[in-house]
């Protein structure tokens, strides 16, 4: 009896083997299957990936003949441009020039007046503090000079 058992117990563990068997070759088969999908998607991803990139490429280039021929065919223009600007800056700089150099002239015109207008106020003062004498200086026309008093500091 017991080895009637026994026998049933191998035939029972060989039939578990078997099933299980076929269980994984069958979980096998469905990742070799997804393995293969995959695989064949990356390759047409990297088919696509390479004929994007060949467009781009032929984009850049065309678009860089494009900005070249553009700079070619402007440079002149731009030339013309840059010198009319460049004239236009002279002709304020030659102008700001004159003016400052006329705010010059003017000023020493002014000095003038004003060191005139000092010398005749200095010697209206100077006759009005000494009455009606006027000294020798002023009538020599040379430059008086007044005295300040203590209480005008």
């Amino acid at each position: 009896i017991h080895n009637m058992s026994l026998a049933t117990e191998m035939n029972a563990t060989v039939g578990n083997i078997l099933a299980t068997r076929d269980t994984r070759k069958k979980a096998l088969h469905g990742v070799r299957t997804d393995t293969k999908q995959i695989l064949s998607d990356a390759k047409a991803m990297m088919q696509d990936y390479k004929k994007e990139g060949g467009k781009r490429k032929d984009d850049v280039v065309e678009r860089a003949k494009d900005i070249k021929e553009f700079l070619k065919s402007s440079t002149k223009g731009r030339m013309d441009d840059f010198k009319t600007m460049m004239k236009a800056i002279e002709g304020d700089l030659k102008g700001i020039k004159d003016s400052v150099s006329d705010i010059g002239t003017i000023t020493k015109k002014m000095m003038s007046h004003y060191h005139e207008d000092r010398m005749e106020a200095a010697k209206s003062w100077a006759s009005l503090s000494k009455g009606s004498k006027i000294s020798h200086k002023e009538e020599a026309g040379e430059d008086v000079k007044i005295k300040k008093s203590k209480k005008q500091d």
